[in-house]
């Protein structure tokens, strides 16, 4: 095998890497309407998954995606929690 070829399969096993790494920076955002604390350790978290996916550090990245998604799930889940309480307080006391 050249030199070239090694390199050209160096960078596609980069590729398929990075790939199935996600910033998660939507969710993260919509995270942070619905419950404001968790919603920001979900858009932090976001943030070190894209400066761990530049440092080309792909385990940390995916650890942080998985924590983040985790934030997100989370704050989503208690925000509506909160919101379907005050509002049935509202309508039904």
């Amino acid at each position: 095998m050249s030199v070239k070829d090694e390199e050209w399969n160096e960078e596609q096993i980069e590729i398929e890497d990075i790939s199935h790494i996600q910033e998660h920076r939507c969710l993260a955002m919509l995270a942070l309407c619905f419950f404001f604390p968790l919603g920001y350790l979900a858009y932090r978290s976001s943030q070190k998954t894209r400066l761990y996916k530049e440092q080309k550090e792909y385990e940390k990245a995916k650890a942080t995606s998985k924590f983040t998604f985790i934030y997100i799930l989370s704050s989503i889940t208690g925000g509506s929690i909160i919101l379907f309480c005050l509002l049935f307080r509202l309508f039904y006391m």
